[in-house]
């Protein structure tokens, strides 16, 4: 079953935050059973308040490609920068299949 991980983001540190896409697009590009479906700063709300946040959406094959990423040692030391370059909230969620 597919798992996509929703990132809700707010740049708070641009050199930080490029820093880690850096690393990220490296890793992912050896990686596999990851997409990167939608990485968009200028998202507009349909309906309801948005503060305008950077929205990332990623999907994963399965779980072990989830965890074979996102909890890799490089993903896990490329991350601090995110977090020091970013605040928000970051979501799992699971695929309907």
């Amino acid at each position: 079953m597919s798992l996509y991980v929703l990132a809700l983001i707010k740049i708070i540190d641009r050199g930080e935050y490029d820093r880690y896409s850096q690393g990220f697009i490296n890793l992912f590009q050896r990686s596999q059973g990851v997409r990167i479906l939608a990485a968009d700063e200028d998202t507009v709300a349909l309906e309801g308040k948005w503060d305008g946040r950077k929205v990332v959406i990623l999907e994963f094959a399965n779980k072990a490609a989830y965890e074979a990423f996102m909890l890799s040692d490089e993903y896990q030391r490329i991350s601090v920068r995110r977090r020091a370059g970013t605040e928000g909230v970051m979501l799992l969620v699971q695929g309907l299949g």
